[in-house]
């Protein structure tokens, strides 16, 4: 493991938080590599990779960690995301992303903007075979920028189009496809904004986990879901659920002021998304760190 503590993500961190956060990952998994990505330091401030510049979040995880496995064994990349964090967060809250370590070598070889970030800039905290990646290939900015704002561009509009749909949905009063569309719109949004802002595709309808992983990213969207009361709780889930339950259960209901409060906050996740179109991706320094 590196215990070098000169990098600015471990900076606020203890050689035994770090050393705690790994025995529970081996709890479930025997990694080739866990980069730490992001940390809250005991302020509560945020820093990542993403945004270097850090910011307070409202609720969110402690720490943000690629694990680079060998072989999945069977299991899904949620799967495998779902039980790191089961485990760790009962001690340390963690938001995990999972990776074969051989797709991560790939996209090295190739020059995908997210593996290139990590690896440039990542602090390992764990590496006990040395496993050492070629460096990265070549890729042309002007190619990947352009490709980045198709994707944008392609996202942004799907997200309009899935709040106009509950729109027309609310004035004909089905609640619950209303509410479907928004949450459509919202996995859009956040999905985009990964892309975006990462480099990273996140195939899942999981609002709670892409919220996560874009809170590394934008501490704002965060605070459009806050969850420090049981009533904020229950609008969230209420959501959340809207993907399989508004189509599928006969006793999912949604009460009208419930919608039009999250359709408000669908609205301003789709103000901060349009701000994020103005953005280049040189807005984000790489942290320089040697290995």
């Amino acid at each position: 493991m590196e215990t070098n503590s000169s990098h600015p993500l471990k900076n606020n961190l203890q050689f035994g938080h770090l050393k705690q956060l790994i025995s529970l990952v081996e709890k479930v998994v025997i990694p080739d590599v866990i980069y730490l990505l992001g940390s809250a330091s005991t302020k509560k401030t945020i820093t990542s990779l993403f945004c270097p510049s850090g910011y307070e979040p409202a609720l969110g995880t402690d720490y943000f960690i690629l694990v680079l496995l060998n072989d999945f064994r069977e299991k899904s990349i949620s799967q495998w995301q779902d039980q790191i964090e089961q485990v760790c967060n009962v001690t340390i809250p963690v938001s995990c992303i999972v990776l074969e370590t051989a797709t991560f070598h790939q996209w090295l070889k190739i020059g995908h903007r997210f593996a290139r970030l990590v690896a440039q800039s990542g602090a390992v905290i764990y590496n006990p075979q040395n496993i050492s990646f070629s460096p990265t290939g070549d890729y042309d900015p002007i190619v990947e920028s352009s490709i980045i704002e198709r994707q944008y561009q392609a996202g942004f509009s799907k997200t309009q189009e899935f709040l106009a749909g509950a729109d027309l949905y609310r004035i004909r009063k089905h609640y619950s496809l209303a509410l479907f569309m928004l949450h459509q719109a919202t996995e859009q949004a956040l999905g985009t904004l990964l892309k975006k802002g990462m480099g990273y595709y996140c195939c899942s309808h999981n609002i709670e986990r892409l919220l996560r992983y874009v809170s590394w990213v934008d501490g704002q969207v965060r605070d459009l879901f806050p969850m420090y009361t049981e009533s904020e709780k229950k609008l969230f889930t209420l959501l959340q659920k809207a993907y399989i339950d508004s189509r599928y259960r006969l006793d999912y209901t949604v009460h009208y002021q419930d919608l039009v409060t999250i359709t408000e906050r669908v609205r301003l996740l789709v103000r901060i998304l349009e701000n994020w179109g103005k953005k280049s991706v040189s807005t984000f320094p790489p942290i320089t760190v040697s290995h």
